[in-house]
């Protein structure tokens, strides 16, 4: 949950916000102007103590750094938050992005009580930020992804006051992530904020711990974290727990104590009990109360051996998750977090590693509902080392990773860093001895806070026995060698670090981009000579896959089907995360077939599956699925009579496949054949049109699972490409998407046509663009010979066009829109 401070004493004043009477709007595009803040107000009456605040902001895009000027500019736009100016330039056809300085702007009308504290929370403010109140700086705040509070109580009064915040994205040297991070940096208050009241003596947290913990019996002790005003003394603390059934199984003056027979939190069972704590004075009344939820578990590595959670062994199925939405970037709403962790429980995974820093507290709070383990990050990516002030701000960022998220019962693991040593940013920054002295300083912070959890780290060799959990890089199949090394390259990473975990796999695949003859299990490379399977920090050179550009999904569900087949099947395997569940934007993938996009996920960034998602779903999911290969692939080309092999994923006991109706040989599912665990087939297609189905079954024959999908046979000789053909169709929301189709002079498809496309539009309408998605993307490589992307027509006639370095001069016309 969301730690929330609760006074048991009544409010000694209502608290007034004001809400900017003015349109409100998501990005700066598109944004009406304010030109100052004597709109009227609407006045709300707060009757609590911790208020939300992110609606009804104004926006400045402008980088003053003084305050006077910033307040006199006229281009002011209104805004909610979370907010970030970088929105659509990381995923348009420009290269870089804006890092620089804005502000943001909000009047609050309030009385404050002289018997109260007032705090402004920022859940973040990437990356750095300098917040005043009525003209004066209240605080400020270095680093990005972490939050912190400013005390405002002595620059308040009575009647409206105005707070103004500067956000900074810049490049800096003395800040981590490195600006060769894999990952864009976005700029602004990227998540919520808040107003606190408090008392002069105030509960800041209670951080509870679980040091020992059996299915008998967990041992709970509690460190009380104050902050006083003036001469005071707590006289006691008083703490009731409930269980998760509601029952009170603790009342207690005590800072430690027993719960016999305890609910477990488990991923099955993600069970929570909540704690509350009052903080007392002499008289023994109530002066503040702390309230959170906190879980009773425990976890073992077992040395080159399998993961243990609450005494059984548990395989851990994770992927890794970097914030991002298209359209949104890292500003996302709640509810977009929410659904992109529930989408990962229904896949079926249990682990989730937070990359490359922490996320927004409904993260934490959602993993801990859904019992969903997670690997938090300290976002010391790459860069090397840095200097005094770079070392000071890294260490503030572990501490308050740690802090921030102590009672949280997903996290069992602090990341001290990936891939540190990396591309330094300073002469000497990639000294290995002393970028593991800093990482041996973060080893002991994190223990010294709290040394119930395990430190790890990833892709630093170096640094692999100071920590406690150590992933090393294996990409085989993708950055070098082949899939076929896999099992042999975990063997031996075990057999190096006792305690171990792996913590990247995978390789970008492109939508609609299919080959009957993808690289098989030794990738590019000489079967006799496989070569490396760790990922090179320079790529020059490098013979793999990866340099390919070739990046067909055929390849992608292949691999991904050998990998999930090693880890399921080997006893010692503790476990993995897949990079990454959702495509995200980066900065240093400009020639990507979707420009600035990593496009390793198994779903796309606005959250549609990729047709790999159905490849894991057929090992994790527990609801009963079953996924042909694959209706994106609904144009196939071959000759008369050609024998085709048809893979069926399926999480079912057996499955039946039907070609035009006419149903095939049933097979049981065998998790140790690969591939799709022997559940292929081989048919001939009609040409023309075909129909594909399949039925999953039961143990007991009964069925639960299908699917079915239509494609076209296309036997006919492909010639060369001599046309792009451009249609449209209609969707429900009154949008077009618009297709790009490669023929030859006959009319057939070139399934061979895979060169960028660019998209121009002119006239009344416009495009769904610089989202990074498939038809999201002014510039994308065509998929098999077409390409697609969403048009809204407008209230004149559009005309829209396609051409390619080879090719061009294809047009089309949209009509106005009727309403």
């Amino acid at each position: 949950m969301k730690v929330t401070n609760i006074l048991m004493t009544a409010l000694g004043a209502s608290l007034l916000f004001g809400l900017m009477a003015c349109d409100k709007v998501q990005t700066p595009e598109s944004a009406d102007t304010v030109n100052s803040l004597t709109s009227d107000l609407t006045m709300v009456i707060i009757n609590n103590e911790r208020q939300k605040i992110s609606e009804n902001w104004l926006y400045l895009e402008n980088a003053t750094t003084v305050i006077t000027d910033a307040r006199a500019m006229n281009d002011w736009q209104a805004v909610d938050l979370p907010h970030t100016w970088n929105a659509n330039d990381t995923t348009d056809v420009i290269t870089g992005y804006r890092r620089d300085g804005s502000w943001y702007r909000k009047a609050i009308s309030l009385s404050p009580s002289p018997d109260k504290r007032y705090f402004l929370h920022f859940e973040a403010a990437q990356m750095k930020a300098s917040v005043y109140v009525n003209g004066e700086r209240a605080g400020e705040h270095i680093g990005g992804y972490i939050s912190f509070d400013v005390e405002v109580s002595e620059f308040l009064q009575s009647g409206k006051n105005e707070i103004l915040v500067r956000v900074d994205n810049g490049v800096d040297k003395d800040l981590v992530p490195s600006q060769k991070a894999d990952f864009f940096q976005y700029g602004g208050l990227t998540r919520d904020v808040w107003l606190m009241s408090t008392p002069q003596q105030r509960l800041k947290q209670v951080r509870i711990s679980t040091p020992e913990v059996s299915k008998q019996s967990a041992s709970v002790t509690l460190e009380n974290i104050t902050d006083f005003v003036g001469d005071f003394t707590a006289a006691g603390f008083r703490t009731s727990i409930t269980a998760p059934n509601g029952e009170v199984v603790v009342n207690t003056d005590g800072q430690s104590f027993t719960i016999d027979n305890p609910s477990l939190w488990s991923p099955d069972t993600p069970q929570l009990y909540t704690l509350k704590t009052e903080m007392l004075d002499a008289s023994g009344r109530v002066i503040d109360t702390f309230e959170d939820n906190f879980g009773l578990r425990w976890f073992e590595f077992k040395a080159n051996g399998p993961f243990y959670f609450n005494g059984e062994r548990l395989l851990l199925r994770g992927t890794h998750l970097h914030e991002g939405h298209a359209g949104y970037g890292s500003a996302m709403t709640d509810e977009q977090r929410i659904a992109d962790l529930t989408a990962i429980k229904e896949l079926g995974a249990n682990f989730v590693r937070l990359g490359h820093y922490s996320h927004d507290p409904v993260i934490y709070d959602t993993a801990d509902r859904l019992g969903i383990i997670l690997y938090d990050e300290v976002p010391w990516n790459r860069g090397g080392i840095g200097g005094e002030q770079w070392r000071k701000n890294t260490q503030h960022m572990t501490r308050r990773m740690i802090e921030q998220n102590y009672n949280r019962a997903s996290v069992i693991l602090w990341s001290l860093g990936n891939e540190m040593y990396w591309l330094p940013d300073v002469i000497g920054g990639g000294d290995k001895a002393r970028v593991a002295d800093e990482l041996q300083l973060l080893h002991n912070i994190a223990k010294e806070i709290d040394p119930g959890r395990l430190t790890t780290i990833r892709k630093f060799p170096e640094g692999a026995d100071i920590v406690d959990v150590y992933s090393p890089s294996i990409w085989a199949g993708w950055y070098g060698g082949g899939y076929v090394q896999y099992q042999e390259a975990i063997e031996i990473a075990r057999a190096q670090h006792p305690y171990l975990l792996h913590m990247e796999y995978g390789g970008s695949s492109h939508v609609g981009r299919f080959l009957d003859q993808p690289f098989g299990r030794f990738g590019t490379s000489d079967p006799e000579n496989l070569g490396t399977v760790e990922e090179a920090v320079n790529q020059t050179g490098v013979i793999s896959v990866a340099k390919s550009k070739v990046w067909d999904m055929s390849y992608m569900i292949d691999l991904f089907d050998w990998y999930l087949r090693i880890s399921e099947t080997d006893p010692n395997f503790a476990g993995s995360a897949q990079w990454a569940f959702k495509d995200f934007g980066t900065p240093i993938r400009p020639e990507n077939p979707l420009p600035f996009v990593n496009m390793k996920g198994l779903v796309q960034r606005d959250g549609i599956k990729k047709d790999v998602y159905h490849v894991f779903a057929s090992y994790w999911k527990k609801e009963p699925a079953c996924w042909i290969e694959s209706p994106q692939w609904n144009y196939r080309v071959g000759n008369k009579g050609e024998t085709k092999t048809i893979s069926v994923f399926c999480n079912t006991h057996s499955a039946q496949l039907s070609l035009n109706g006419e149903a095939l040989e049933t097979k049981q599912r065998d998790i140790t054949q690969y591939p799709a665990s022997g559940l292929t087939w081989d048919l001939v297609f009609a040409e023309g049109a075909n129909t594909l189905s399949v039925d999953g079954f039961d143990t007991l024959g009964q069925l639960v699972a299908e699917h079915s999908y239509d494609l076209t046979y296309n036997t006919n000789r492909i010639g060369r490409m001599v046309d792009i053909v451009l249609s449209t169709s209609a969707n429900s929301d009154g949008s077009l998407t618009l297709l790009a189709e490669a023929q030859d002079k006959d009319g057939n498809r070139v399934v061979s046509m895979n060169d960028r496309g660019y998209f121009t539009i002119d006239g009344g309408g416009r495009f769904l663009q610089d989202h990074g998605t498939p038809t999201g993307s002014q510039t994308r490589e065509f998929a098999n010979g077409t390409s697609s992307i969403i048009v809204y027509p407008g209230k004149t006639e559009s005309v829209v066009n396609i051409q390619t370095q080879d090719y061009r001069g294809y047009y089309i016309t949209i009509p106005a829109t009727q309403n």
